[in-house]
């Protein structure tokens, strides 16, 4: 069987599913993009009080992520001739590139295209989203 759930590495998966939520918690932060976020979004920082479901919904968010990711890195390690079968931090983190760029920065792009969503919150967005798949991917891809 290609897709095995059984034999993922479920560590891996949620110590990556963190990672993601750390990354997000920095890059969200008014430190770095938080105040522009904010201000694009046109939302108040009043709304961001509270935010413990929020987390736990992101969690599960991350972990769905993690989770199909690694599956993505199993299979594609098996079938690469690039990798002998073999996963490294390298080629989980290049599979992260890959899945954010074919799924995820596509699909947020319909919000720029059909929302007319601001293409700096898309940027903001998608850097994160870039860092925390490539990042996750590197830790999948090292177990």
């Amino acid at each position: 069987m290609l897709w095995d759930f059984a034999n993922l590495n479920y560590i891996a998966i949620i110590i990556a599913a963190v990672a993601r939520i750390i990354i997000g918690m920095v890059w969200y932060s008014p430190a770095v993009f938080g105040n522009m976020w904010l201000n694009l979004a046109h939302r108040d920082p009043t709304d961001l009080k509270n935010v413990n479901m929020k987390v736990v919904w992101g969690f599960i968010n991350s972990f769905v992520v993690a989770l199909i990711l690694a599956g993505f890195i199993a299979v594609t390690s098996e079938l690469s001739w690039l990798t002998g079968g073999e996963m490294s931090w390298w080629y989980g983190a290049c599979v992260g590139f890959w899945a954010w760029l074919g799924f995820a920065a596509t699909t947020m792009m319909g919000g720029v295209i059909w929302e007319n969503k601001h293409l700096n919150l898309f940027a903001i967005h998608n850097g994160e989203m870039v860092i925390s798949y490539s990042v996750m991917g590197a830790i999948i891809g090292s177990f």
